[in-house]
């Protein structure tokens, strides 16, 4: 039952002795308590103070203040005298059990009236109206009362990123507040505010302590399931790269939580901190992953995939070679340079040469064209063919005069013998007659009659030297 209601005519006050039949009086409080109960057991005084409407206290030893249990008078003293001279009815209250509840009403002895309490109800003495208060039940008990903690309503599992969520405590069969705290987890709680601070198993606890009426209520608990939290990680894309594209900056894989996001590399690659080295043409395969720890599950690893391409090159241009004469000695040619750093070839792409650890031998005069070559390899393209050019003269030469032939008879030598002179070149000499009586054949001259014979020495060159300047010699023929 809810506490009497005062006005601002009736004041209630209550003084409470203990310990069997002796009587104590103790100061009035000003209020029941919450759930008008007494602890103790043995007897007690309940006094009841009116005041009229005037303020002055009623005086009227008639009207007692009477208690009754179960409907039955237990017991009334009477009593004119009290504090600030008001008129005090005081009740010796004996109940039938230590549980009795007891009922206080207004009662006047002089009319047998007997005024029901209910709130602003009214009665009249000595020509003062006075306004009554609600009745009052008290209930006395031998010890304080047990009480009960009500279940929790179940909570959801959650995860570790979970939003705080708030909870309704149990309810305490005293209706007493249930405070609920943290028995054990990761997790806090604030005027009922769940906060997770990590998965696991979360134990709440529900306390109500007592008070002077009731015992502190068995403990009751729940859990619930913190599981951990997910996680993603975000890796901006790469595009295809040239091999010689080197270093390149890239965008490291960021996750969802805050822990920290492993890279690795496979393929013609190496990385060091953002910057990615290009070691070789092929597919660098770029890997982002995080394991996760005890409050995050592991991410899905995250993957780049890098085509590098294969580099371009150049050659460099030759060394301007110049122009030769086809009897000049083998000669070395410095290849060009290739901007990959690989080793250029040359060759002759046409011309009378030839070309062997890059060392020329001239086979003839006319213009020799020579080649630079790269073919490239698994990280470079083959470069673009160099070549240069150079002219070869071929090379004068002379023939050496004939040895002198002695005139002869045709009655007594009808051939003989020639030597032919020698050409610079080396080349043979060819040796015809030019006019006279006589033929030749090899080196084998035959007369044919008498008169002068004129020999003509001659070299046509080749590819390497100019025809010789003709040579002739002259004898008699008697």
């Amino acid at each position: 039952m809810k506490l009497p209601k005062l006005s601002s005519v009736f004041l209630f006050a209550i003084a409470v002795a203990w310990s069997g039949n002796e009587r104590i009086s103790a100061v009035a409080p000003t209020a029941w308590n919450a759930s008008n109960v007494v602890v103790g057991t043995g007897s007690m005084n309940v006094y009841a103070k009116v005041l009229g409407t005037n303020g002055v206290p009623i005086q009227d030893t008639n009207s007692l203040l009477a208690a009754f249990s179960s409907n039955a008078l237990v017991g009334v003293v009477n009593s004119s005298a009290g504090p600030s001279n008001s008129v005090l009815y005081a009740l010796q209250v004996f109940g039938a059990t230590n549980t009795d509840l007891i009922n206080y009403k207004f009662y006047n002895s002089s009319n047998g009236v007997t005024y029901l309490i209910t709130t602003n109800s009214t009665y009249t003495e000595n020509g003062q109206i006075g306004t009554i208060f609600s009745p009052v039940i008290l209930r006395c008990i031998s010890s304080q009362l047990s009480q009960q903690i009500g279940a929790f309503t179940p909570i959801a599992g959650k995860n570790y990123l979970s939003a705080p969520f708030a909870i309704t405590p149990p309810i305490a069969s005293s209706t007493l507040p249930v405070t609920v705290t943290v028995k054990s987890g990761l997790a806090s709680i604030s005027s009922n505010m769940v906060t997770i601070l990590g998965a696991g198993t979360v134990v709440l606890a529900a306390n109500q302590p007592g008070n002077n009426i009731y015992l502190a209520a068995p403990q009751v608990t729940t859990n619930f399931i913190v599981a951990k939290g997910s996680q993603s990680i975000t890796f901006p894309g790469i595009s295809s790269q040239s091999f010689t594209t080197n270093p390149i900056s890239i965008t490291l894989p960021t996750a969802s939580s805050p822990l920290p996001v492993n890279l690795s590399v496979s393929g013609p690659a190496k990385l060091s901190g953002s910057l990615l080295t290009l070691t070789g043409a092929g597919s660098v395969v770029l890997t982002a992953s995080q394991s996760g720890n005890s409050n995050y599950l592991a991410a899905t690893p995250v993957t780049n995939r890098v085509t590098v391409s294969k580099a371009s090159q150049t050659i460099s241009p030759f060394n301007q070679i110049a122009d030769q004469i086809a009897t000049n000695a083998p000669f070395i040619v410095t290849p060009p340079v290739a901007s990959s750093g690989l080793n250029v070839t040359v060759s002759v792409s046409s011309g009378p040469a030839t070309i062997l650890t890059n060392m020329v031998t001239l086979t003839g005069s006319g213009t020799v064209t020579l080649s630079a070559n790269q073919g490239g390899d698994t990280n470079y393209l083959a470069a673009s063919t160099v070549t240069t050019s150079f002219a070869v003269s071929a090379a004068p030469q002379t023939i050496a005069e004939f040895t002198t032939i002695s005139t002869k008879t045709y009655a007594t030598t009808k051939s003989f013998a020639i030597v032919p002179p020698a050409s610079s070149s080396k080349l043979a000499v060819v040796v015809k007659v030019l006019s006279g009586p006589a033929t030749i054949a090899g080196n084998t001259v035959t007369l044919t009659g008498k008169g002068t014979v004129v020999l003509a020495a001659n070299q046509a060159g080749n590819a390497k030297f100019q025809p010789a300047a003709q040579v002739t010699t002259s004898f008699t023929v008697q």
